[in-house]
C-alpha cells in the first residue's frame, strides 16, 4: 500500500531554485546608442580604421550579428557616429548661445564653443569626414542647423 507522504511527494512539484536576474536587456534606442558610444571610443584611442564591425561588438559585449541589426554596413554606422557627435555639438552650442546677453557675448560663445570642439570633438569629426561619415544627408542637415 502507497502512504499518503509517498503520494504527497509525487502530486506536489519540486521548485525550482532561484535564478539570480541578469542584466536588463537595453531597448533598441539605448543599445544602437552603445554601440555609437563603443564606436567613437574605438575611434577616438585608436584610429578611424579600428572601428569594424567586429570591434564595435566586442567593445559593446554584443554579438556581431546585434551590431549589424542597427547598421546595415561600416559607412552607415560612421554616419551614424558623425551625426551624433554633430548633434551634441550643434546642441552644446545652441544652449551656449542662448545664455548669452549681448550680440558680442554670443560671439564669444560661438568662439569659445568652436575651440572647445575642435579640443574634445576635432579629431573624430575630421577622421569621420573622409571615412564615409559625411554624406548628403548629413550635409543638408548640417546646413539646416547653420
Amino acid at each position: 500500500m502507497v502512504s499518503d507522504r509517498a503520494i504527497l511527494s509525487r502530486s506536489v512539484p519540486e521548485t525550482a531554485p532561484a535564478r539570480t536576474p541578469g542584466p536588463a536587456r537595453l531597448s533598441r534606442v539605448d543599445r544602437r546608442d552603445a554601440l555609437l558610444t563603443a564606436a567613437t571610443a574605438i575611434l577616438t584611442g585608436e584610429s578611424i580604421e579600428a572601428v569594424t564591425m567586429e570591434a564595435v561588438a566586442e567593445r559593446a559585449g554584443v554579438s556581431r550579428p546585434l551590431v549589424y541589426k542597427h547598421f546595415a554596413n561600416r559607412g552607415e554606422l560612421l554616419a551614424a557616429v558623425y551625426q551624433r557627435e554633430a548633434g551634441v555639438l550643434h546642441d552644446e552650442l545652441a544652449t551656449t548661445v542662448r545664455q548669452a546677453t549681448t550680440v558680442t557675448d554670443m560671439f564669444r560663445a560661438l568662439i569659445r564653443g568652436a575651440l572647445k570642439a575642435q579640443a574634445d570633438r576635432g579629431t573624430a569629426l575630421s577622421a569621420l569626414r573622409p571615412a564615409g561619415g559625411w554624406n548628403p544627408a548629413l550635409r543638408d542637415q548640417q546646413r539646416q542647423r547653420d
